[in-house]
């Protein structure tokens, strides 16, 4: 039997008018890019258009990131983040 060990969940839970999300997407994804490549399967939620997944994981403030394995969560941050904090999280979750 083959054991195949899916990848974690990074999920950035923002908004288009949020002006932290806008200035972590491209830090998020450089990171993912550059020193997490292929690590991590990637989704965007956006609140303003799932306000009962935002409700049920009990998020109050925007932007969120959270890490899920196995549809459980492992990990979350709140606010915005520089590069080298950014890592530093990934590395925890991993």
């Amino acid at each position: 039997m083959l054991n195949i060990k899916s990848k974690p969940v990074l999920v950035l839970f923002g908004a288009e008018r949020g002006t932290h999300c806008k200035a972590l997407h491209p830090i998020l994804e450089e990171a993912l890019e550059e020193e997490f490549k292929d690590l991590f399967e990637i989704r965007f939620v956006n609140v303003d258009e799932n306000s009962d997944i935002i409700k049920s994981l009990n998020i109050s403030g925007i932007p969120v990131v959270a890490v899920f394995k196995n549809g459980e969560e492992i990990k979350r941050f709140n606010g915005e983040r520089d590069y080298d904090d950014l890592c530093d999280f990934l590395d925890e979750v991993l």
